[in-house]
């Protein structure tokens, strides 16, 4: 599985209780919504530099909300 090669693997190799969900585990989590469609303009965008080549345009997929160390450090409104 992908999720398993991106997260699991390589905190077991590492020898870090990272990139799984189990009990006394840190919760440090990325929630995705693949079929999110949003427009790439000067008022989506967080950075304060607005130079891209995908302003104006329309894209599927977004983070929603990120969770580092059991906290929300992100929410997309």
């Amino acid at each position: 599985m992908l999720v398993n090669k991106i997260t699991y693997q390589p905190s077991n190799i590492l020898e870090i209780n990272k990139g799984n969900l189990s009990i006394n585990s840190q919760a440090d989590i990325c929630i995705f919504d693949p079929e999110y469609s949003w427009e790439i303009n000067s008022k989506t965008l967080i950075s304060e530099g607005k130079n891209t080549p995908f302003l104006n345009q329309n894209l599927t997929g977004k983070v929603s909300s990120t969770i580092f160390n059991g906290n929300i450090v992100f929410i997309d409104h």
